[in-house]
């Protein structure tokens, strides 16, 4: 699918320019848990996302 390619090319470039990057095509599983058709949150999506976005944050710019 060419959304996964333009995944890949993207999560390519933020390696080599050492740029954090959250892979949610990787972390949330392609279920209808989660989307509604092929590429589209559902509520369960949504909710899940916005947990993994705010971890990531917290984990790559948390200041001590």
């Amino acid at each position: 699918m060419a959304l996964g390619q333009i995944n890949g090319i993207l999560l390519g470039i933020a390696e080599e320019q050492n740029i954090a990057v959250l892979d949610l095509e990787k972390e949330i599983p392609k279920t209808s848990d989660y989307f509604y058709d092929d590429c589209h949150f559902n509520k369960g999506g949504i909710s899940k996302s916005a947990e993994l976005i705010t971890a990531s944050i917290v984990s790559n710019f948390k200041t001590d």
